[in-house]
């Protein structure tokens, strides 16, 4: 079942929300890491008035997203999930098919969808339209193949709904896409797959 499909189950995208980061101490460590390294980001690129958050789910950044920008725009191809971000203005559209039109953000900011996404093309073609519609910058997380957690899977054969990939290939495919690296914050670099990167267009 796709992930769409998933959230978009009776009560799914509930439970999302009141239950995905706050249930588990492990969740609860992951989520504080990642707004204190999202927000150290944020301070780097200046003054901005518009942030695109896509996929936003169930507006878990948009607070921190809000305090950095007047004009936070909620983005998410789930229905059920996008209902549910406290934001101002939502659009329901996929990341690589974005209704707006070129630079219209300052930001353009993706955590937790290129790790689900096995082909690079499909990658690409995300970052390139994040490229698209961002004036400057963005911010988007990947999984690193060089982490325990993905080697532990190569190890035991396992098939997952998740796609780890060298940093050397996420820093090719960002600048296939029009993007140049500008930082790298990994959550616990080695024991964690999560990578969060900040990227200028080139």
């Amino acid at each position: 079942m796709s992930l769409e499909r998933a959230y978009q189950a009776p009560g799914a995208a509930e439970r999302y929300q009141q239950r995905r980061w706050s249930e588990r101490a492990h969740a609860r460590r992951a989520d504080r890491r990642e707004q204190s390294i999202v927000a150290g980001l944020l301070s780097r690129c200046g003054c901005m008035r518009a942030i695109l958050d896509v996929p936003c789910g169930t507006g878990r950044f948009q607070p921190l997203l809000s305090r950095a920008a007047p004009l936070c725009l909620a983005c998410d191809r789930t229905a059920a999930m996008l209902r549910l971000a406290p934001a101002s203005r939502r659009l329901q559209a996929a990341a690589e098919r974005l209704p707006l039109r070129d630079s219209a953000v300052d930001l353009a900011f993706c955590m937790r969808l290129l790790h689900h996404l096995q082909q690079p093309q499909l990658r690409i073609a995300v970052l390139r339209e994040l490229a698209r519609v961002s004036r400057r910058h963005a911010i988007a997380s990947w999984y690193d193949r060089a982490s325990l957690p993905a080697w532990r899977q190569r190890v035991r054969g396992r098939a997952r709904a998740r796609f780890p990939i060298a940093r050397r290939q996420f820093e090719r495919e960002a600048q296939t896409a029009g993007w140049r690296v500008i930082a790298q914050r990994y959550l616990a670099r080695g024991l964690s797959e999560q990578v969060i990167a900040l990227l200028e267009r080139s």
